[in-house]
């Protein structure tokens, strides 16, 4: 990989351009730079790595960042993480967005409805949402992701 580092101080925030000899690679570079995301919790500042994050949870005026390790809380409105997230986050029901990228099964319980499993843990899907999960299997059958 070669480097190429310009200075520009009439740029607002930073650019960065990749030269990749195909999709495949431009992609695995793009999430590597894009990886960590900071996050104001009610404990200070927070950094993680979105493969990390497996699942977001609106509670009131809160929000549970759920990793496998810990769970934290924010303040923040969920449409408002959901854009800054990105495409591997997707929403499955009014409370809840989902790390796609770790999402392990889908079930269906008589009781409960449907559950998204991701890392140890079952979140419900609504079946007004359950549309997303079901455009982002067909974006990946079709090799789009």
């Amino acid at each position: 990989m070669k480097i190429i580092k310009k200075i520009d101080e009439t740029l607002t925030e930073v650019q960065v351009l990749i030269y990749a000899p195909n999709e495949l690679v431009f992609s695995s570079l793009a999430e590597k730079i894009d990886e960590r995301i900071s996050f104001a919790t009610v404990e200070g500042i927070i950094f993680l790595q979105r493969r990390e994050l497996l699942y977001i949870k609106a509670q009131k005026n809160y929000l549970e960042l759920g990793t496998e390790k810990k769970v934290y809380k924010m303040c923040s409105p969920l449409y408002q993480l959901e854009k800054r997230l990105g495409k591997k986050f997707i929403r499955v029901s009014r409370s809840f967005l989902i790390n796609f990228d770790r999402l392990e099964k889908l079930n269906t319980d008589i009781f409960l409805g449907i559950n998204a499993h991701v890392g140890n843990i079952k979140v419900p899907v609504s079946k007004a949402y359950l549309k997303n999960i079901n455009a982002k299997i067909s974006e990946i059958e079709r090799g789009e992701i």
